[in-house]
Parts: structure tokens; sequence; C-alpha cells
């Protein structure tokens, strides 16, 4: 039989039997599976289509031509037809759960449908299946990234279960949605929602808390503090406690409940602090008609300074107070006198007034405060816990130091000259493969998940230079689960805000560059202020210094590929300039573009300047080297064989004789390594003698002669190889 006559038939089957809605069965359904097949395999859908069209405009509740016309469509399409919707309300409505579940899950198995997702969820929900109901909603959320709603229901079925860690998880991506869709309520009461049962999640209220006070109005913006103040306060996490108490009287300064409160809490907060009540009287803290921005800054300024506070004064170094003196009842606080023992000088007194203008204060776990101290504990830290000792260099230096500054801020203050190599050995190995330190571009630092990401954020708004930003951002960056983060974001907006109001040119430039990395090498969506072009003309002088500011190569790649397209026929002067930029980061990426682009002749140009002025680059000079006898460099970037060994003896002699004068001993006795190494221990220079014509070997056997110090059996060897030439 043709397989139109056939649906024709089972139409007509169901016209003569006229089934009840409530005996149709799943069997039915599955029954007209091989009707189905039969139309694919044979290509006849438009035609099934006409007949099945012609059969519902007479017979428009016919749930079986519904349901085949549906099928026919998602098996040659693969997507729903709309006719389901249709089709599922029918059996929703006289509540036929089996018939609308096996449908849904039928679709499901050929595409992700949100139309059999929603009905499954009904009937889930209608029958109390919760385990299904969740399963369903999550792929839902997954299915429809925008709709806030869905996510939120998963979250209170969650919460409903005791499961709190991921009913907060959905709520927070319920709250996330509801402020792409600038939903203010749906927003707040979110928000509210997570301020109970996530109120130590100080990260993610500080990174949407501008958004939504943009968004909402201003008689709501109380909302956002209340509940977070009460829960940090009932949870004794007074710090925080008074941050949003800060919030709230701000926006509120009049409230005498409020201002109450605030003496509370300070109070429980202080109550070991010998000052308390006279830095509260100085502040005017307790007086509701005073300025409270004001009072709040001069009492956080005051109650720093007590008995036992570590300090620091740029001339008479670091202190401690040991005692104040003067501030009794009804005399000025202001006129309270520190007494203080420097390191630099005991017994030291000074009135509050001026140490709020001289002195620093300094965390107990200072370096220097240790050393100055408690120089006992610090010898502990460094016999028995190498690591911690580590950590609080670190710390002391802002989490990152840069590994030829380590040195100097241990010797010769915490170890001597003597006892550096053998301690920088210990503390090396101490910290080798730890998840809690990493390098960087030349910085030891803590890594990132061992901070918090509120703090990294915090550190992130507060830093004001532009490159410890893009270090802040980079180490956020590579630590985040989500790459697409509310934070994320916001941090990259930070840098599109320096390109349209930076300083200055070269600042908005770098700024400019950060961003061009992230959205070329990385591949984020990132709307760019300006072209890049747009800014190199007014900062062109400055090339060199933005260039040498840059200090990873990938940034300098996606700088050089800027100054390319703009320059197309200067640009290689501008790579030869680069060339010599310090740190070395890029310098390869250049001469093989140089190669690739048929300007060898620069390539030559840079050989020269290097073989002329080696002592001025002499890390320049070392890395070309190396690269050389790598096989990286071809031989004819070198001009001048003779030329290019006459200056590895001299700067060998260099770094001997600057050894001898302890100038710079660090990097000389490495530079010095380094080349004696190329030279004699690779036995290149030998190599060369070995090919060289007997003129070149007499000029570089002059050379020679003055490195009086290599050993004999160097010297012995190379005479005798000069001597059969």
């Amino acid at each position: 039989m043709i397989i139109t006559e056939k649906l024709k038939g089972i139409l007509r089957d169901e016209n003569m039997l006229r089934t009840p809605l409530l005996s149709y069965t799943i069997k039915d359904f599955q029954n007209k599976e091989e009707i189905i097949h039969q139309i694919l395999e044979e290509n006849k859908i438009r035609e099934a289509y006409e007949i099945l069209h012609e059969y519902l405009e007479k017979n428009p509740q016919n749930v079986i031509a519904m349901y085949i016309e549906g099928m026919l469509f998602l098996e040659s399409e693969n997507k729903e037809h709309e006719i389901f919707e249709k089709f599922f309300s029918v059996f929703k409505n006289i509540k036929r759960w089996a018939v609308l579940e096996y449908t849904a899950k039928k679709i499901l198995s050929f595409t992700e449908s949100r139309m059999a997702l929603q009905f499954l969820a009904y009937y889930y929900q209608e029958t109390g299946s919760e385990e299904d109901l969740a399963a369903i909603w999550e792929r839902l959320a997954r299915y429809d990234t925008a709709d806030p709603a869905i996510p939120e229901k998963i979250a209170k079925l969650m919460e409903k279960n005791e499961k709190i860690e991921e009913a907060r998880t959905y709520y927070k991506l319920a709250f996330s949605r509801a402020l792409s869709q600038r939903e203010p309520e749906f927003c707040l009461s979110l928000w509210i929602k997570l301020s109970g049962i996530a109120p130590e999640d100080n990260f993610f209220f500080k990174s949407h808390e501008s958004a939504l006070l943009e968004l909402l109005p201003a008689e709501s913006h109380h909302k956002l503090y209340l509940e977070l103040f009460r829960q940090h306060f009932d949870a004794r996490r007074f710090e925080t406690a008074y941050s949003y108490l800060i919030k709230l009287i701000t926006l509120n300064p009049k409230d005498k409940v409020l201002r109450d409160k605030l003496l509370e809490l300070v109070r429980e907060q202080y109550k070991n602090h010998s000052q308390l009540e006279n830095y509260i009287k100085l502040s005017g803290l307790s007086q509701v008609w005073g300025a409270i921005t004001g009072q709040i800054s001069i009492f956080e300024k005051h109650i720093r300074y007590d008995v036992g506070t570590y300090i620091h004064h740029k001339n008479f170094g670091y202190g401690m107070i040991k005692d104040i003196q003067g501030s009794g009842p009804g005399q000025d606080p202001s006129l309270t006198k520190l007494g203080i023992d420097f390191t630099g000088k005991k017994n030291h007194s000074m009135t509050l007034r001026m140490a709020l203008n001289s002195l620093v204060i300094c965390s107990e776990n200072n370096l220097h405060i240790l050393a100055a101290f408690r120089r006992r504990q610090l010898n502990e830290i460094i016999k028995n816990s190498p690591d911690q000792f580590f950590r609080i260099i670190l710390e002391t230096a802002g989490r990152e130091l840069m590994l030829k500054d380590i040195k100097a801020l241990l010797v010769p203050d915490i170890f001597s000259e003597k006892e550096w190599p053998e301690q920088w050995k210990r503390m090396k190995q101490a910290v080798q493969g730890s998840p809690e330190f990493g390098t960087r571009n030349n910085y030891f630092f803590i890594r990132a998940g061992c901070e918090s990401e509120d703090e990294m954020l915090e550190r992130f708004n507060n830093e004001v230079d532009l490159k410890s930003k893009f270090r802040i951002f980079e180490a956020f960056y590579e630590n985040a689960a989500d790459k697409n983060s509310e934070s994320i974001r916001r941090m990259l907006a930070s840098f599109a805000e320096a390109v349209k109001n930076g300083e200055n040119s070269a600042e908005k430039l770098k700024a400019l560059v950060f961003l061009l990395l992230y959205k070329n090498f990385y591949r984020i969506n990132i709307d760019l202020p300006c072209r890049p072009e747009d800014l190199l003309d007014s900062c062109r002088t400055r090339l060199f210094d933005i260039y040498s500011d840059l200090d990873l190569s990938q940034l300098r790649q996606v700088l050089i590929n800027i100054v390319i397209k703009k320059y197309p026929s200067a640009w290689p002067n501008y790579l030869k300039k680069f060339f010599f930029a310090f740190p070395l980061k890029g310098q390869l990426f250049i001469l093989e573009h140089l190669e690739e682009t048929d300007n060898t002749s620069v390539i030559r140009e840079i050989t020269e300047e290097l073989l002329s002025q080696p002592e001025t680059y002499i890390e320049h000079f070392i890395w070309f080297t190396k690269h050389f006898f790598s096989g990286k460099m071809k031989n004819e970037h070198i001009p001048d064989h003779v030329k290019f060994y006459s200056c590895m003896l001299n700067m060998l002699f260099f770094t001997h004789r600057e050894i001898e004068r302890k100038n710079d001993l660090t990097n000389r006795r490495r530079q010095f390594k380094v080349l004696h190494t190329m030279l004699f221990e690779e036995n290149n220079f030998k190599k060369y003698l070995e090919q060289a014509p007997s003129s070149s070997v007499a000029l570089l056997l002059e050379e020679f002669d003055r490195l009086l110090f290599l050993e004999n059996y160097i010297k012995t060897e190379i005479k005798a190889l000069a001597a059969r030439k």
C-alpha cells in the first residue's frame, strides 16, 4: 500500500472510532511510530503534511494527527513543532500524565525543548516528584539562560530539602539573571534572601552592590544593608557589621536608633582598647547632629593608636607605642601624648596630633617589626618554618616581590652576606611546588587561591598603578571558575575606563593593550573604547618606554601588532628599538617576525649594535648568544664572527673584574657563569677556532691571553689548538 494511503486510513479510523481523550494510552502513540518512520524513509513528508493539515482543519482536537505531524517535523527538522503546545495542553487539562511524560521525553530524546521541559516540570510539580522536578528545572536553567524564575525555583526546592550550598548557588544565578533583565524588585528580594542564607559571602555583595544601587530607587537603598548588618552583628563579625552599619547611617544620618547601635557595636568591637571612650568623644560619634562622614573619619584614624601598636616613622624607623598619657577625664584628647620606643630612638614622646601626620601603622607580622621587637620569634620561624617566613616576606612587600629584590630586603638586616646563599637555598626548597606560592614575570607572589576573591577584588579596586592592577586581574582570571563572571567584567570595565579617562596617552594605550590581550589571546568578548591605532600618534615618542613597561611577552606582542598595522613602512625601526627593552620579554618574537618579513638587514643592525656596545646591553648580548648557540639564530645574522667571539671574551673579562670589585655581585656572578659555560664548558669557542682561519685565531688569542683567571686546563687546551693552527 502507498504510504500516503496508509496515513489516510489511520486518520479515517480515528474519525470512525472517535476515541475519548481519557481513553488514550501510551501504546496508542507508540503504534504510530511505524507510519512516521515509513514516511521519513520514503521521503513523503510534504505529502503527509498536506494530508494532516487538511484533516486537522476539520478535526482540530485530534491528538493522533497532532502527534504524527509534530513527530514528523521533529525527526526531519530536529526541532519542536508548535503543534505540541496544543497537544500538551490537551493532556494537561485532563491530567493524563503518562501520555504527557512519554511525549515530552520523546521530544527531549531528539532535542532540548523548552516546551517539553516546562510541561514535564508542571507534571512533576503536580505529582510531587521533587527529585525529577529538580532535574528538569536544572535542564531548563541551562536551556533558558535569561529567565531568573527558573533558578529561583530550584533554589527554593534545594533550601526546602536543606541543601543550603546548592540553594545559595541557584539564588545567585537567579540574581545575576534578574540583574541582567533589570528587574529591581526581583533583584532586591533575592538580595535579601541571600543576605539571610549567605551573609558571609562579602565578595558577592561587593561585586553587585553598585549595579543594584543604580537599579533601585533611592528610598530602597537601605534595604540592601539592613539584613546584612543584622546577620553579621548577631554572628559577632563586628568588622563587617560595622561597614554595613556605616552605609545605613550614611543613608539616614539622623536616625537615633542606628547611632545607638553604632556605639553599641564599637564598644563591643574595641572593648579592650584603652582609649575608646576618648576617641568616641573626640570624633563626636555619639552626636546625632554631626556629619557622620567626618565623625567616622576621625574615629577610624584615631582608634588604630593604642598601647602595643606597631608603627613606622620615616626618620626614626620602626617602633611600638608603649604608653599613652594625658588623656584623662576633662582633658582635650587631641593633646594626648604617645610614648614610643623606636629602633633608632627610645622613649620618644609625640602628640597624638603629630602621630596622625607622621606615623604609619604596621602589622604585627611585618618582617621589620618582627626583626626589631620579636627577634627570637622570627629566628624560630626562620629555623622551623621557612614557608611561613616566605609568607611574612611577601605580605610585608605587598603579596608580591621581584626575585632580585628579595635579597636586598633580607641582607644585611636579617642575614649576613655569608649566611645568604644557604638561607636562600632553604627558602626555595621550602616553597618549591607549594600551592601557595608561585612565580610570574620575575615576581614571587602568593597565589590567588590562597587569597579570597573578596580580598583580591578589594586589592584591585584600591590599586592605582595600572600594571599592578593587571597583575591582580591576571591572577584573578587564572583562578576564576567562571571566566565570564560579573567581577571579571567589572575589572575589564575598569581598564576600559582607564582608556577613556587615563592620566595621559601612554596610560590609555597600556590599558588598551591589556584589553586587547584578553580579547585576542583569550577570546573574551570585549567592546574596545577606541581603535588602538588612534592612540599611537599622541604617544609616538614614548613607545619605547610604554613597550618596556609591558613586562609580559604577550602584552608586548599586542603592542607590536598595533605598531605594525599603524606604521606599515616604519615598523621595522620600532621593532629594532623594542629589541633593546628591558626586561627581556618578546625579543625572540621580534627577530622571528623580522626574519619572516625579509627584514634581515634590521637583524644585522641589531647584532652590530650589540657587538659595538656589549657592556651597555650585556643581558641582551647574553640572550642573543644563548639563542645563537641553540640554533635559533642564523650564521648570517652575525656579520663578524671574530668580533662576536671577541665580545664574549671581553664580557667574561668585564664580569670577572666587576665581581672582584664587588659590584652587583649577584648579577655579575650569574653573567660570568653563563658566558664561561657557553665558551668553554660547551666548547663553542674551541669549535670555532678549529674551523677559523689562522688570522682570526691569532686575533682571538690576544683577547684570550687577558683571561688570567681561567682554569689551567682551559688555557692549555686553547693554546695547544692555536699552536696547531
